[in-house]
């Protein structure tokens, strides 16, 4: 856990690193832009080159929601079950 991207968020907001602080992290504990952006730097995560997702399932996705930037954030369950639906029932 101490290598984690909660981990470095918890040091550079100067807060324990514990389970319950990691939980409330990834549920919605509110942060800030620099704190983000401080995280993505320490934890390198935007210098890596391999794309997780396959190239198809991608072109499945982008075909289904054009354009998922516009996708604001209370209607993301709803994409998310708009995606399962039609594509784990084909």
């Amino acid at each position: 856990m101490e290598d984690s991207i909660c981990a470095k968020w918890c040091k550079i907001a100067n807060i324990k690193v514990t389970p319950v602080t990691c939980f409330n992290f990834m549920v919605g504990w509110p942060v800030t832009e620099q704190q983000l952006k401080d995280v993505a730097e320490m934890s390198e995560v935007l210098e890596i080159e391999q794309d997780f997702v396959e190239s198809e399932f991608r072109i499945k996705c982008e075909r289904a929601i054009p354009f998922p930037e516009e996708v604001e954030p209370d209607q993301c369950a709803d994409a998310y079950i708009y995606l399962k639906d039609k594509y784990l029932q084909s």
